[in-house]
């Protein structure tokens, strides 16, 4: 759907706010996002994890497929799903560190599940190790399997009712990858929807947390989602 201009202004705003501070001894990035409608929502759910990596004590830096060893100077968004080694524009992920755990974040990238079969994630955790196989082997599009999964968020942004069924799609996704139940995930959307709500957090068994409303607009689900984000990532990350 398309972002109403006031709306993504804020996203906007989140977005540069976050990401111009990551830049070590540079004052700023440029961010590039291509279609905030497509690759806007992602962003900015990309920064509140970078946020959350931090609150728990991590480290993060913003790189890019063409500067692997300093931030680059734009911060290209990806705009729809692609290949982790994936060289169409000059993409950005963040590489961080957390209880000396090596990782990165990236956003749309295709995994390949148990299954065989690729499934694209809209934020995705990935062991920096698994990683670096992947870029040093450059013959053709290069997806990571399921052993390298370490978080994984799917991002909703509707203008009409989320209904159960997208977060029971989410969780079939998630069943493709052995270790999901280890996985740290979430299910969030820009609308509330108490129906998602009930299918994903009142439960007693696994199943990804579920954040409705999440919004610049809405500091107080902002704050829930790092908080909550960054107390189980410290647990889950030996």
């Amino acid at each position: 759907m398309t972002i109403p201009p006031a709306l993504s202004n804020a996203l906007m705003t989140s977005i540069n706010s976050l990401l111009g501070g990551l830049t070590g001894s540079r004052s700023s990035i440029a961010v590039n996002i291509n279609n905030m409608s497509l690759g806007g929502y992602e962003a900015y759910i990309f920064t509140l994890v970078l946020r959350a990596i931090r609150q728990a004590g991590g480290t993060v830096n913003l790189r890019s497929i063409g500067s692997r060893s300093r931030a680059p100077s734009t911060f290209v968004v990806r705009c729809g799903p692609g290949a982790l080694t994936g060289r169409t524009r000059d993409f950005g992920y963040a590489s961080c560190c957390l209880n000396s755990t090596y990782f990165e974040v990236h956003s749309r990238i295709s995994w390949r599940g148990a299954c065989g079969e690729e499934q694209e994630m809209d934020l995705s955790l990935l062991r920096s190790i698994y990683a670096r196989r992947l870029r040093s082997n450059m013959r053709g599009k290069q997806t990571p399997g399921p052993g390298g999964l370490v978080g994984a968020i799917e991002c909703k942004f509707y203008n009409i009712r989320l209904d159960r069924d997208l977060a029971q799609a989410w969780v079939g996704v998630l069943d493709d990858f052995p270790s999901s139940g280890s996985v740290v995930s979430r299910f969030v959307s820009n609308q509330y929807s108490p129906q998602v709500n009930r299918y994903c957090n009142n439960v007693p068994f696994w199943r990804p947390r579920y954040y409705g409303g999440l919004l610049p607009i809405n500091p107080g689900i902002e704050a829930a989602f790092v908080n909550d984000l960054a107390a189980e990532l410290t647990s889950a990350i030996p």
